[in-house]
């Protein structure tokens, strides 16, 4: 047998044994229970981060939110998590008449790792003629990130093309 080839082959599964371990180093869960829900009904937004590492990590947060094609980065903030804590817990969240689907996006970052969690609800019998409260989709998101560690954060930014703006208020 060739020293070499099997000094290679145990270097590469060393890498990838340490890859596979440092890639769950922090994990995100996210989800709407239930996933489809008519206006009035109040479902629960389900959020979690786990860290997964022997020690304590500062994980960097960023949720972000699409609706009726605006993207709102709604928090980008750091939390720290202790080695082998999980943090999170679920909301209530009542599905407001405008709303048709909501798409919620988690993503966690340590160094050069990341874990991302996407949660989508579908809202049956919306109406688009209810009036668009974005301040209820922005305390949603801040509320989430409160309960996964972070200090509260300021105002959602919204991105969108300007074909994307014109179609909205035609």
């Amino acid at each position: 047998m060739n020293p070499i080839r099997v000094a290679l082959a145990g270097t590469l599964c060393g890498l990838i044994l340490a890859a596979s371990a440092a890639s769950a180093q922090v994990d995100v869960e996210l989800a709407f229970d239930p996933p489809t829900a008519s206006p009035g009904d109040v479902v629960a937004l389900v959020a979690s981060m786990e860290n997964k590492a022997p020690e304590e990590v500062m994980a960097d947060l960023e949720l972000s939110i699409v609706w009726g094609g605006f993207s709102y980065a709604v928090i980008a903030n750091s939390v720290p998590i202790a080695a082998g804590a999980k943090v999170g817990g679920e909301l209530p969240f009542f599905v407001p008449p405008f709303l048709d689907q909501l798409t919620l996006s988690l993503t966690a970052t340590v160094g050069e790792l990341s874990d991302t969690a996407t949660a989508t609800l579908t809202v049956l019998g919306a109406s688009k003629a209810a009036s668009a409260k974005t301040s209820v989709l922005r305390g949603l998101a801040r509320d989430t990130a409160t309960m996964l560690g972070a200090p509260q954060s300021s105002d959602a930014t919204e991105s969108s093309t300007f074909g994307e703006i014109k179609r909205r208020y035609r």
